[in-house]
């Protein structure tokens, strides 16, 4: 049995049919959709998070692995482009030290400039 489809939980039969292998296939790209959904989420709320200095929420994000800098949101919205805020650059620019003190607790993009791919 293929790697593949004792991953998708097919039986232990000694030929997997292609469609099997195709399901399989879907299964773990439709998986990996979820993941990679989860995770824009995740980086939109601490985004909005950090616009409202709202430090708990960050923190919470950030403890269960939230792109510090938020790549996945921010490529969803700026496509091959690298014109957008990180969560640390709003918020020093707002002027909140709680949340900024939180982002370079954890290693967010230290440069403050107002666009990213300026420096």
């Amino acid at each position: 049995m293929s790697r593949l489809a004792a991953i998708a939980g097919f039986s232990t039969s000694r030929r997997i049919s292609c469609s099997d292998a195709n399901l399989a296939a879907a299964k773990m790209a439709f998986r990996n959709r979820q993941i990679l959904q989860k995770e824009i989420e995740n980086c939109r709320l601490l985004v909005e998070s950090a616009e409202n200095n709202d430090v708990q929420i960050m923190r919470t994000l950030l403890e269960r692995g939230t792109s510090v800098n938020a790549e996945e949101y921010n490529r969803t919205l700026f496509y091959k482009s690298k014109n957008y805020l990180t969560p640390l650059q709003i918020a020093s620019q707002k002027g909140f030290v709680e949340p900024v003190k939180l982002l370079i607790e954890y290693e967010g993009s230290k440069r403050l400039s107002l666009h990213p791919c300026s420096a």
